[in-house]
């Protein structure tokens, strides 16, 4: 099983993660679908949103410094759905880089949408999506906790 999976709803990627860190494989495979869907809206990050729901498991130094490169200078949301200290460490480091992108406990997840600007209609379309991610990575109750809210 991955310790990561991720996919896109139109300009909505959704990721789910462990608590290991991603593989280099699993890594490139957000790069791709990143810049896939930057390229749908011609190359405008800060019209990509990204939602994580992650036990712990986060990118490391190589692979914050890889994600910083390809958005660059152009803030893109993110909410990041986690109990975790040491993402929500990881979340402030990439915060430097890009302001838009905060930490949201799973109890909090309709502050991470609205973060988002997603509708009820948008999150409404996520949950089918998060729980196939969900069968894909070994392990992840993140995903439950916040279906049990």
């Amino acid at each position: 099983m991955a310790n990561m999976a991720v996919t896109n709803i139109g300009r909505l990627i959704v990721c789910v993660h462990s608590d290991k860190p991603p593989s280099a494989l699993e890594w490139n495979d957000y790069l791709s679908v990143t810049s896939a869907a930057s390229a749908s809206v011609g190359g405008d990050f800060g019209r990509i949103r990204t939602i994580v729901f992650t036990d712990g498991g986060g990118p490391n130094t190589v692979q914050r410094a890889a994600v910083n490169k390809l958005i660059g200078e152009k803030p893109s949301p993110g909410a990041i759905i986690t109990q975790s200290a040491v993402v929500r460490g990881i979340v402030t480091a990439l915060s430097w880089f890009n302001p838009a992108i905060q930490a949201f406990h799973p109890r909090d997840v309709g502050q991470g949408l609205k973060h988002l600007g997603l509708a009820v209609e948008d999150a409404e379309k996520l949950w089918p999506t998060l729980k196939t991610l969900q069968a894909k990575v070994q392990g992840v109750e993140v995903v439950s906790q916040v279906a049990q809210m």
